[in-house]
């Protein structure tokens, strides 16, 4: 009959056949005795054996939960395998020495743990068809066919917490699903005790369930116990000759883009318990502006992927600097090297260092300084009023009244730069000879419009800032203004028809990081025309700004 869900019953025809003596209820209302023939009708019933000779129709048709590990009914009751992470399986000394991998080959990548309790549930109730089911939990061997432990429940009537061994079957939230029942199942084994020296193992959970097995089964997977922490030392880092990239700011010299270098780790244990991932050691060389190296075990001297796997060593000769606008200059630079496992062991420095590295771009231009290159910069002796400013030499060391620039600023430097690598003993020493005010001049080249006001960006601390142009355009004099304070308020009259004495103000307005001037009515700067901005510093004062804009 379409659409009539039959459980198989002796002695009853669900297309009309005859039946003798049967009792026809409704809903537990006798409406017949002795009734020789059923005709069903229709589709969406349920016609089911409940009872010794007793037969219920079920309209509209029941929905039951679903069997263990499966959607066959109203809900879901699959098991999801334990967590695993994918690692490379090592090589034991012989099968079962100290574990098992079966027809893996080793060094090949499998589902591996370290949980020592392997718990699976069905999460939501599954169907129980009577009160005569069991659980069978099977651990299997390597081989994925031999039982090295097993347990079967007594047949299954209710709430109860079952165990045998290293298994233990929970059954819980049991209840009634029309005539048949339901219930969660969680199983836990403690793999750990089965196979303590770890190994590959399948698990099979089995309900046998009204006549059917109902199975979940994890295959493949490695408890690794991780026995010895992996282990490093002797880490050490060096220049590597004849690849050592260089340049010059403000008379010392720094390691640059490209610059190589030489690491090696002396001694290297147990990488390899019982197994690995693919990157085993993590080298972080940030300090010096290097790129973190991830090594693999092929990487090594003197590795395998033996189980017990000891006394490598590494080295990397070229290992380059390839940080982009990065500036370090410290006495405390190393390189740290630690092992990669299944948590990551200890750092292991290297010998602190005292380097100076930059790597930043040149990105001044006419109007903005950023401390990193001196092609803008000018010599305390040039002739401004000439605008005749050679090339500033960032090779050779400042002079006594000269500022330094380190690391994004300007400042007076009282370093003495002897102890920092590269060429330590060539490095300049101004711990002693410099002057207490020292001084930047920068020149600033307008790209606008005819101005005859301009901000001055600064941030940081100095004692002093003045301005001179290069060329007056007033149409009598020549030779520009001579050095005017830009810390001091402009005053219209002493400027004298354009050629104010030196140190009369041109600040017309300030705030913070920023100072604003004019040049009066008659100094006009035009485009390409040049002014010179003087910076003085004393003690440890530093600025990481300076730019010009005109109005």
């Amino acid at each position: 009959m379409p659409g009539v869900k039959l459980q198989q019953i002796p002695g009853f025809s669900s297309g009309g056949g005859a039946v003798t003596g049967i009792t026809f209820k409704d809903e537990g209302s006798v409406e017949g005795i002795d009734i020789t023939s059923v005709n069903i009708v229709g589709t969406g019933h349920n016609v089911m054996l409940t009872g010794d000779g007793e037969v219920t129709i079920f309209s509209p048709e029941v929905d039951f939960v679903s069997h263990l590990n499966t959607t066959d009914g109203n809900n879901d009751t699959s098991i999801s395998s334990i967590n695993t992470t994918t690692r490379n399986i090592s090589n034991p000394a012989s099968e079962g020495s100290p574990f098992k991998i079966g027809d893996w080959t080793a060094g090949t990548t499998h589902a591996a743990t370290q949980a020592t309790i392997w718990s699976y549930s069905t999460n939501n109730q599954c169907l129980f068809e009577d009160l005569e089911s069991t659980i069978e939990v099977q651990i299997l061997d390597a081989d994925g066919v031999s039982i090295l432990e097993s347990y079967t429940t007594p047949a299954i009537i209710g709430d109860v917490s079952l165990s045998q061994g290293n298994i233990s079957v929970d059954i819980t939230s049991w209840e009634t699903d029309y005539i048949k029942y339901k219930a969660i199942i969680d199983v836990d084994i403690d793999i750990a005790s089965i196979i303590p020296n770890g190994g590959r193992v399948s698990v099979r959970i089995i309900h046998h369930n009204g006549g059917t097995d109902y199975t979940k089964l994890q295959q493949g997977t490695f408890y690794d116990p991780d026995p010895i922490a992996s282990s490093l030392t002797g880490v050490t880092i060096q220049e590597t000759v004849g690849n050592v990239v260089t340049r010059f700011l403000s008379g010392t010299e720094l390691y640059t883009t490209g610059s190589q270098f030489t690491v090696d780790i002396a001694d290297i244990d147990n990488l390899n318990q019982h197994t690995y991932p693919t990157n085993q050691i993590e080298i972080n060389g940030s300090e010096y502006g290097l790129p973190t190296l991830n090594i693999t075990g092929a990487e090594l001297t003197g590795w395998t992927n033996d189980y017990n796997d000891v006394d490598d060593t590494y080295q990397k000769t070229n290992w380059a600097i390839n940080a982009t606008n990065y500036c370090f200059i410290g006495t405390t630079a190393n390189i740290s090297a630690r092992t990669i496992d299944w948590s990551s062991g200890l750092w292991v420095n290297s010998s602190n260092a005292s380097v100076a590295i930059n790597t930043r771009a040149n990105s001044n231009t006419r109007l903005i300084e950023r401390f990193d290159y001196e092609d803008w910069r000018c010599y305390l002796t040039d002739n401004f009023d000439t605008d005749v400013t050679p090339a500033w030499d960032s090779t050779i060391d400042v002079g006594s009244s000269d500022a330094v620039f380190r690391c994004g600023g300007c400042e007076r430097n009282t370093w003495n730069w002897t102890q920092y690598l590269p060429n330590a003993v060539s490095q300049p020493n101004y711990s002693s000879g410099q002057d207490a005010e020292v001084f930047l001049v920068r020149k600033f080249q307008h790209d606008g419009s005819a101005s005859s006001n301009f901000r001055i960006n600064i941030s940081g601390s100095y004692n002093s800032l003045e301005m001179k142009l290069a060329k007056a355009f007033d149409g009598s004099s020549s030779g520009g203004t001579v050095w005017v304070d830009c810390l001091a308020d402009y005053n219209a009259s002493e400027w004298n028809n354009g050629n104010p004495q030196s140190g009369t103000g041109c600040k017309t307005g300030s705030g913070v990081g920023y100072i604003d001037c004019t040049l009066g009515t008659n100094n006009i700067i035009n485009t390409n025309n040049t002014i010179y901005i003087k910076v003085g510093f004393i003690n440890s004062e530093r600025i990481t700004t300076l730019s010009v804009t005109f109005n």
